[in-house]
C-alpha cells in the first residue's frame, strides 16, 4: 500500500466528501488498470485462457450474498460464460469442485485484505496518528 499512499493523500484532497469506500473503489479501479495492462501479454498468449483480472467483487459486503455482487454483472457473465454457469448455478458443481474452482474463500479473503490495507491507508490520511 506503500505505492499508493501519494495517490491516496491526492484522492481525499481532491474529494473531501467522499467515503472510505469511494477512495477505496478509486484507488481498486486503478491499481486493476495498472494490473491489466501487465496481465495483457499473458492474456494474448493464452488465448484468455489465463492473465485474467477480476474486480466486480465487493468485498465489504461479505455478509450479504445478494449485495457482493451487482446483479447486471452475474446476468452478463452468466449469459457469456459457459464456466461462470456452471460456478453459478444451483446443481452445477459439487461443493468440492467450486471450493478448488475459480475464486473461492482464500482469493476472496485476500480481496478483504487488500481492501482492509486501502481502508487503513485512507484514515492515516484522513485522520492523521498525532503520536507519529
Amino acid at each position: 500500500m506503500h505505492a499508493w499512499k501519494d495517490r491516496i493523500v491526492q484522492l481525499v484532497r481532491e474529494s473531501p466528501a467522499c467515503t472510505e469506500d469511494d477512495i477505496a473503489w478509486k484507488i481498486t479501479e486503478e491499481m486493476s488498470a495498472k494490473a491489466a495492462a501487465l496481465l495483457a501479454p499473458v492474456f494474448e498468449k493464452e488465448m484468455g485462457r489465463s492473465g485474467r483480472l477480476s474486480i466486480q467483487t465487493d468485498p465489504t459486503f461479505f455478509r450479504n450474498a445478494r449485495a457482493i455482487v451487482d446483479q447486471r454483472i452475474v446476468d452478463t457473465r452468466h449469459a457469456k460464460f459457459e464456466d461462470f454457469r456452471r460456478a453459478y448455478d444451483a446443481g452445477g458443481m459439487k461443493v468440492k469442485e467450486f471450493d478448488a474452482y475459480g475464486a473461492p474463500r482464500r482469493t476472496f479473503r485476500h480481496f478483504c485484505r487488500v481492501l482492509d490495507d486501502v481502508v487503513l491507508t485512507i484514515r492515516d490520511v484522513v485522520i492523521p496518528n498525532p503520536d507519529i
